[in-house]
C-alpha cells in the first residue's frame, strides 16, 4: 500500500510539471521527480526515493492501523457469538 502511495505520487508530481526544469517532492519529501535541460536540448529525467524515513513512518502507522481494526473485529466476532450463545441458552425459539 505504501509502495503504491509512493508510485501515485511519482506519477502525479510528473503530469504537474509544466516547466523544463523543475524539482518537485511529494508524499513527506520521501519521492521526487527532477527534470532537466541539458546543454545539448534534450530533457533529463529523473524520479526515485528522497528519504526513507516517511514512507517508513507511513507503512508503520498504516500497519497499526490495520492490526487495531482486525483486533477490534476479532472481539465484535466474539461478543456477538457470546451473545448468541446466552440468547440460545434462555430457551428463545
Amino acid at each position: 500500500m505504501t509502495l503504491g502511495a509512493a508510485t501515485m505520487t511519482i506519477l502525479a508530481l510528473m503530469f504537474s510539471t509544466k516547466d523544463d526544469d523543475v524539482r518537485k517532492e511529494g508524499l513527506f519529501g520521501s519521492v521526487f521527480f527532477e527534470s532537466r535541460t541539458t546543454p545539448e536540448d534534450s530533457l533529463m529525467v529523473s524520479a526515485g526515493l528522497g528519504s526513507w524515513i516517511p514512507l517508513a513512518l507511513i507503512w508503520a502507522v498504516t500497519f497499526a492501523f490495520l492490526v487495531l481494526v482486525w483486533r477490534i473485529s476479532i472481539q465484535l466476532k466474539e461478543r456477538r457469538n457470546a451473545l448468541l450463545e446466552a440468547h440460545a441458552g434462555k430457551g428463545a425459539p
